[in-house]
């Protein structure tokens, strides 16, 4: 015979611990709980970030706080916002099937495809965030979770905010998978604002996910998606013409001089260029202005040309350009131009072409075939970087 005092101390455990609630009535549905699961579920911080690798079951994880909430406290509500119906209606059915696992709890009142409700007056509400203005009305929520919250939109975000306004100790939490340097939780995250806590799991130190199975996709997805989807890794937007710190350091007052400078010092230090005739000495002259030679800067005070982007000065291209219109060896010369820009823009990380690897091996041999060519005039790039040795 059970003793009343036992129980009722197990009872209260499992309310107060969410981590003490599935052992005591949801291992036959979920068996064992990874760590980073136990760490989040008995984090009580009222806003919680949390960043996950593929497949390392997060949204197990909003159901089960979902089911604990509203099964062990009266009158809570709880709601589910992912990006989209089919997410959400997912992520609402893993949560029903969690409450249908517990032995003891307050009977089902009511049960519509986005609505669970008990009779201890606590309700689980699903809601798609696609459309920020369809998910506005309700008030006072006990826990809001947003799942895959980097593709949640902005709006949606700003429009379930405000409704913590008015709840006593509300919870919101947000986890999701990186989606680019982009969005309110990446801005959240990278401003470590102290009022939200954060935690980091990602694929590869998760126990059910075996690093065969890693090493596979690494094999079959790009480097940029690897990193993004196992690794949690923030990366620029393949289609940015600037990177987002960049743009953070110009639109920052205090900053945007040490970025772009203004008119006068640029047309001072494109003078000071007209003088440099080495490569040490060009390195000097961005070592001196702490200017990058690839970045955009050092582009505008280089001027524009196909020679900008491998660090030279202006009075080098102009020779260069002239040494090509030269009879002796100018179609070699030409070639090894051509060759050498393609290849230098192949090398940078920030270029993602087919069949990369390929042609960096292919420009590579034609840059040596040209270079072993009696008639190619060394003479003429003497001084110059070469992108691969003659």
């Amino acid at each position: 015979m059970s003793n009343p005092c036992t129980e009722l101390a197990a009872s209260l455990a499992g309310a107060l611990d969410p981590v003490e609630f599935h052992r005591r009535y949801l291992t036959s549905e979920l068996p064992e709980l990874d760590q980073w699961q136990i760490d989040a579920l008995r984090d009580r911080s009222l806003n919680i970030q949390l960043l996950c690798g593929r497949q390392t079951g997060k949204s197990t994880l909003a159901a089960l706080m979902a089911c604990h909430q509203s099964v062990e406290w009266p009158k809570q509500l709880v709601l589910l916002v992912s990006p989209t119906l089919r997410q959400s209606s997912e992520l609402f059915r893993k949560a029903r099937v969690l409450v249908d696992a517990v032995r003891v709890k307050p009977k089902e009142r009511r049960r519509t495809s986005t609505e669970l409700e008990l009779a201890n007056g606590s309700k689980i509400v699903s809601l798609p965030g696609a459309n920020p203005d369809a998910i506005r009305g309700y008030s006072k929520p006990d826990l809001i979770i947003e799942d895959e919250s980097a593709f949640v939109g902005d709006k949606t975000f700003a429009a379930v905010r405000p409704m913590l306004a008015a709840s006593a100790n509300p919870r919101h939490i947000l986890m999701t998978t990186p989606y680019g340097r982009r969005g309110h939780f990446h801005d959240l995250w990278r401003a470590e604002h102290p009022d939200w806590s954060r935690h980091t799991i990602k694929s590869e130190d998760c126990p059910r996910i075996s690093q065969e199975f890693l090493e596979g996709e690494q094999r079959v997805l790009s480097d940029r998606s690897y990193r993004q989807e196992y690794l949690c890794e923030f990366l620029e937007a393949t289609v940015a013409v600037f990177p987002s710190d960049l743009v953070e350091r110009l639109m920052d007052e205090n900053q945007r001089r040490t970025v772009l400078p203004d008119a006068e010092e640029l047309r001072e230090r494109r003078k000071e260029l007209q003088n440099v005739k080495t490569v040490e000495e060009l390195n000097k002259f961005h070592e001196r202005h702490q200017i990058d030679p690839k970045g955009i800067l050092s582009a505008m005070v280089q001027g524009p040309g196909p020679w900008a982007v491998l660090g030279e000065s202006s009075q080098e291209r102009d020779q260069e350009e002239s040494d090509t219109r030269a009879e002796d060896g100018a179609p070699l010369l030409r070639e090894h131009c051509r060759l050498n820009n393609e290849l230098a823009h192949l090398k940078d990380r920030n270029q993602t072409v087919a069949n990369r690897d390929q042609r960096i091996a292919e420009l590579e041999r034609n840059l040596k075939a040209v270079h072993a060519d009696p008639a190619f005039p060394h003479d003429k790039v003497r001084g110059r970087k070469e992108t691969v040795d003659a």
